[in-house]
């Protein structure tokens, strides 16, 4: 016999994966800045080490004992194997670390680059981009000095008509791949995942990458993730994890009818020149899955 216990960790997983599936497919992609931009059709960068897409800010450090304060006082900051192996970036001065107080001003900048003008839309977006958002917290039955989970975040009844309001899709397009990374962090760390497996399995290395491919480097559209996501969230919720076959056919059966368009959204079709949904979410999807097959551990 199957122990409560069991139950609600198995359903603590699955909820959790289908939670993240969201989190995977936008989320974080409002989290951008006006510091640069790209076009839909831009090439994505090479599969290369996560962490080296990102140049992170930090002070990683060759072998030895020796702190990056001193290496930058014996010169080592010019020479060749130095910069080539990404040491003591911050210290040398060869980046800029990420800085909480400039966040307002550069996601003030992309909304106006989007047409945001709403002096009440920029708040909300702003606030929600911050993991700040009032508008998910009233919907929880939280204290204010609780904070939400990112499984509470996305299932806000306000999450889809804010990431359709913050016009995701023209944020990330805006965005400095970076200031994505640093947002994606930042938020992780105030809402985080109820599920310890999920959290060590999705860093924000990962998210960021999967963000950056759904809505910069590959295409999809705001209206695709409104319109397909919250049916995704269902199937994966109720999904047997002894069949995957079953997941992939319903998955492909998925439609949606666009009641401001009156258009048909499809996760297999190709919507108004942008790619389906299947496609944006190609690179991700063997992720998903492995990480539903990890509910059995529990």
């Amino acid at each position: 016999m199957t122990s409560n216990k069991y139950k609600v960790s198995s359903f603590a997983c699955k909820l959790s994966a289908a939670s993240l599936l969201i989190l995977l497919s936008g989320v974080f992609a409002i989290e951008v800045s006006a510091t640069s931009s790209s076009s839909s059709s831009a090439a994505s960068p090479p599969l290369l080490s996560v962490r080296s897409l990102f140049d992170v800010c930090d002070d990683k450090k060759p072998s030895g004992r020796h702190s990056c304060e001193e290496q930058k006082a014996w010169g080592k900051c010019k020479e060749e194997w130095f910069v080539r192996g990404n040491y003591c970036r911050k210290t040398c001065g060869k980046c800029v670390p990420f800085d909480p107080k400039t966040v307002d001003l550069k996601l003030a900048a992309a909304m106006r680059q989007c047409g945001l003008e709403s002096k009440k839309t920029k708040d909300t977006c702003i606030a929600a981009l911050k993991g700040e958002s009032s508008e998910l917290r009233i919907h929880s039955k939280l204290t204010s000095e609780e904070s939400l989970s990112i499984e509470e975040v996305l299932e806000s009844s306000s999450f889809f008509e804010t990431m359709k309001a913050c016009k995701v899709d023209c944020l990330v397009k805006s965005s400095s791949d970076n200031f994505v990374h640093a947002l994606v962090e930042n938020f992780l760390e105030k809402h985080p995942s109820k599920s310890k497996k999920l959290a060590e399995i999705f860093t924000a290395d990962g998210i960021s990458r999967i963000i950056l491919d759904f809505f910069k480097y590959v295409g999809c559209s705001v209206e695709q993730f409104v319109a397909i996501i919250p049916k995704l969230y269902r199937i994966l919720l109720e999904h047997n994890v002894s069949n995957d076959n079953d997941l992939l056919f319903k998955m492909y059966q998925i439609e949606v009818v666009d009641e401001d368009t009156n258009t048909t959204i499809t996760y297999t079709s190709e919507y108004e020149g942008h790619p389906s949904v299947s496609t944006c979410l190609a690179k991700s999807l063997r992720t998903l899955l492995n990480s539903v097959r990890d509910c059995r551990d529990y």
